[in-house]
């Protein structure tokens, strides 16, 4: 089951795979290791091959920041991600 919005963006040498965790403002702190149980346990089912790193704001300026740093794959907790506005004339 999915519990949480996940995609994968191509950048140099491999692949973000980005969850967007989506913790709600009313919850207390104390609940917020039980909320974000899922998440680790889905970073440990790739026995820590790939790095993993927490965003609280994601968007296209720190995605292309992350593929001029040619990392490779990377794993990417964010909070709160904007996709890149695209204008039509």
């Amino acid at each position: 089951m999915n519990l949480y919005p996940y995609f994968v963006i191509p950048i140099q040498g491999g692949l973000l795979h980005v969850f967007e965790i989506l913790i709600p403002e009313s919850l207390e702190v104390m609940d917020i290791t039980d909320y974000l149980r899922p998440y680790y346990k889905a970073y440990l089912k790739t026995n820590k091959q790939i790095d993993a790193i927490y965003i609280e704001y994601l968007d296209q300026h720190m995605i292309d920041l992350l593929d001029l740093l040619a990392l490779g794959h990377l794993i990417v907790f964010t909070n709160n991600y904007k996709e890149a506005k695209s204008y039509e004339i």
